[in-house]
C-alpha cells in the first residue's frame, strides 16, 4: 500500500494496537529502556498450532509465524515513524500463548505480548533526553527565524540548511562499534552538541524537524549505490 502520512496507517488492527502501546510507552510516557511494555489483546489473537518439533511440549516462535509478523511489523512501523524514541534500539518479547485443542495440531490464542528492551542505543542515551528537548526547541526557533516565509518549500529549505550548518558526517562510526558510536545512528547529535552522525541520523533529524512544522516526511531505507557494482545500506 502507499505511504499515508505514517507507516501506522498500513497496519492491521492488532498491529496498530501493538504500535500504539509502544507509542504510549516510549513517546508519550518516555519510559526508560529498563522498563517493560505489555500489550493485552481483547479479543485475543487466534492462530493455528503446527509444532515445528513434534517431540516438544513447548511452542517456539516458529510455530507462531502470524504473531511474529504482528510484532515485527508493528515495531518496524513504530521505529520508522518515531525516531524521537532515540534511546531504544533493540528488544525481545514474550508471548502468552494458550492452546484450545491437541498438542500436535489445533487452535490457540494469544492474549498478551510483553516487550523487554536491550540497552541504551549508545552509552547514557536516556540521560540525553533533557539536552535533546532543549536542542530541539532551539532548532525550531532558529528555523522559524531563518525561513523567508511559512511555505513548505521555505520551511524544508530552512530545515535542510540548519542540519547542514550544525552537523557533519561521523566517519569513525563506519569502522567503530555500533554501541560506542550508536549516537551517530540517531538524530540526537544535532540537538545535544555532539554534532556528528551518519545517514540515519541525517534522515531522522529531517523527519523530526519536519514533524515540528507539520510537514509529512517518511524514513526510507535500502541500498545506496556508489557505483554500478558497489554500495551499502542507506537511509533517506
Amino acid at each position: 500500500t502507499g505511504y499515508n502520512r505514517n507507516y501506522r496507517s498500513e497496519l492491521d488492527d492488532n498491529e496498530k494496537k501493538t504500535y500504539d502501546a509502544l507509542y504510549q510507552a516510549l513517546v508519550v510516557e518516555r519510559k526508560n529502556y529498563t522498563e517493560t511494555v505489555r500489550v493485552d489483546y481483547n479479543p485475543t489473537i487466534p492462530f493455528d498450532v503446527v509444532y515445528s518439533n513434534p517431540d516438544s511440549d513447548d511452542l517456539s516462535i516458529d510455530d507462531l509465524g502470524d504473531i511474529d509478523d504482528i510484532v515485527l511489523s508493528a515495531a518496524a512501523a513504530f521505529f520508522y515513524d518515531c525516531p524521537e524514541a532515540f534511546w531504544v534500539r533493540s528488544f525481545n518479547y514474550t508471548i502468552d500463548a494458550d492452546l484450545t485443542s491437541g498438542k500436535n495440531q489445533g487452535k490457540g490464542y494469544v492474549d498478551w505480548i510483553e516487550f523487554e528492551f536491550g540497552s541504551d542505543a549508545y552509552p547514557n542515551a536516556y540521560n540525553d533526553l533533557a539536552a535533546y528537548d532543549t536542542g530541539l526547541s532551539a532548532a525550531v526557533s532558529s528555523i522559524n527565524q531563518s525561513r523567508k516565509n511559512e511555505s513548505i518549500y521555505e520551511t524544508i529549505k530552512a530545515i535542510h540548511d540548519y542540519i547542514l550548518l550544525n552537523a557533519s558526517y561521523e566517519y569513525d562510526a563506519l569502522s567503530g562499534s555500533t554501541y560506542t558510536y550508536g549516537y551517530a545512528y540517531t538524530a540526537t547529535p544535532l540537538f545535544t552538541g555532539k554534532g556528528k552522525f551518519v545517514c540515519e541520523g541525517y534522515s531522522e533529524a529531517m523527519k523530526i524537524l519536519c514533524g515540528k512544522f507539520g510537514i509529512n516526511c517518511a524514513l526510507v531505507s535500502g541500498d545506496g549505490m556508489t557505483s554500478a557494482s558497489s554500495g551499502g545500506p542507506h537511509m533517506w
